[in-house]
């Protein structure tokens, strides 16, 4: 329906579909180590439904301190709201254009809104101020564990 985006979720973890990707990425990179990318070890501890998010969510903090920022897979996780490593909520908009971004698009970079550019790298500070729960830094933790 929205030629620009994939629907990662469906792709990325039960009903055979990672399967599908996961054989065509290896043949088309030349790499066999791509499974790391899937959820396919942890379906049978998660339900199929709601499990990942349909947007993007990421830790300004984390890549800013990453030397190779990259996207950790405990961020795509549903019920992870927390950076595990910072204690501090997951942004899900972008600080311009404050819309949601998609998990994959066609302008897709680690550490730029693929809309209109901005450096994810920019913490909210709102989103900080309100803090977190015990359970959400828990459950960031736990699954980040896995």
């Amino acid at each position: 329906r929205e030629p620009r985006r994939v629907r990662i979720g469906k792709n990325n973890n039960s009903f055979a579909h990672a399967d599908v990707w996961l054989r065509l990425l290896q043949r088309v990179t030349g790499r066999a180590d791509l499974h790391h990318l899937t959820t396919r070890a942890w379906d049978h501890l998660f339900p199929t439904r709601g499990f990942q998010s349909q947007h993007l969510a990421w830790c300004p903090l984390c890549l800013s301190a990453d030397l190779i920022p990259y996207h950790r897979l405990a961020w795509a996780i549903q019920p992870v709201r927390i950076c595990a490593r910072h204690a501090s909520p997951l942004q899900t908009n972008c600080q311009r254009c404050r819309k949601t971004l998609p998990v994959i698009h066609d302008r897709s970079g680690v550490t730029m809104c693929p809309r209109c550019g901005e450096d994810l790298r920019i913490v909210n500070e709102n989103a900080v101020a309100a803090g977190c729960s015990d359970f959400a830094l828990w459950t960031a933790i736990e699954v980040g564990q896995l």
